[in-house]
């Protein structure tokens, strides 16, 4: 963690609106360097304890449930209503941004000290932004409303660290896929990567939900939620769309130059990771290195 995060953290929840914060959050990290981890498979394969010890004193971002591999040293959660379980591995300074789905009637039970609403989409990648790249747009100096990245790096996690002016970014675990195309996590068990790779029970479900009225199911929807939250649960689980892995690929040499042109260099941290080799490259042993290594 930071050590501006211990400021920062108390300010921003005394804050008096979501402007404010936005305002506090701008340049609050001028000329660090930020690690954002995230939840590809190939964190599983990492030494985590090694990677705590060397994120201490770096701003770090977690995404979703990999606030669990890095625990209190996250100094920002990025989630939003999807894959989503129970988030409580954390210091109590972690700062939770939540990136709320437009229609507010997916659940989803975390707290959170930040709100930014997502802007409504057709699930048509060419609406996406890896596909518009319209960056700018999106500068959370300019828009609290967040776009369908697809992906909460492209959504959040990006944006977030060109507004706190940080100068460079390794991403650990940012993998897109599985060697297969398959969207996995490195939580996932066998049964579960089987819903990604199958769709299982798709249609049943889609079947009964088609059958029950509206009201029954939005309880359904909540009850089903708060029953997998209170157990640890993934919940609201989604899978990717056809052309969605190779789309984010090919746009990582264009998300690269935005930050660049922002002053911000993009460092990838994943042997396994199915993003561009256009982009650096760091090894894990070269990184734990390097990030324990710099002054805090």
């Amino acid at each position: 963690m930071h050590p501006a995060t211990n400021e920062l953290a108390p300010s921003l929840r005394s804050a008096s609106d979501r402007t404010r914060q936005i305002e506090l959050l701008k340049d609050a990290y001028r000329g660090a360097r930020c690690a954002i981890v995230t939840c590809g498979p190939s964190l599983a394969r990492l030494d985590a304890e090694r990677l705590r010890r060397s994120l201490d004193g770096v701003l770090t971002i977690a995404i979703k449930q990999a606030v669990e591999v890095v625990g209190n040293q996250a100094d920002l959660l990025c989630f939003n209503s999807y894959n989503v379980s129970r988030y409580g591995v954390s210091s109590p300074l972690t700062i939770r941004v939540f990136g709320a789905e437009p229609s507010g009637q997916v659940p989803q039970l975390n707290r959170f000290d930040i709100s930014l609403p997502h802007a409504p989409h057709a699930s048509d990648l060419s609406e996406s932004l890896v596909v518009t790249r319209d960056f700018d747009r999106y500068l959370l100096s300019y828009s609290l409303e967040r776009p369908w990245g697809p992906g909460i790096l492209h959504e959040e996690a990006l944006f977030l660290a060109v507004h706190l002016g940080v100068s460079e970014v390794i991403t650990v675990g940012w993998d897109i896929a599985n060697d297969r195309r398959n969207n996995v996590h490195f939580y996932d068990s066998s049964s579960s990567a089987t819903f990604y790779d199958k769709g299982r029970d798709a249609h049943r479900m889609a079947r009964l939900r088609g059958e029950m009225p509206r009201a029954v199911k939005r309880a359904a929807r909540w009850t089903r939620a708060l029953l997998h939250h209170r157990a640890g649960r993934v919940y609201n689980r989604t899978t990717m769309l056809p052309g969605e892995a190779e789309a984010v690929r090919d746009a990582i040499p264009a998300t690269s130059a935005w930050l660049q042109s922002h002053g911000t260099t993009l460092r990838l941290a994943s042997g396994n990771s199915s993003l561009t080799r256009d982009v650096p490259r760091i090894e894990l042993e070269s990184l734990y290195k390097e990030l324990a290594d710099q002054p805090h």
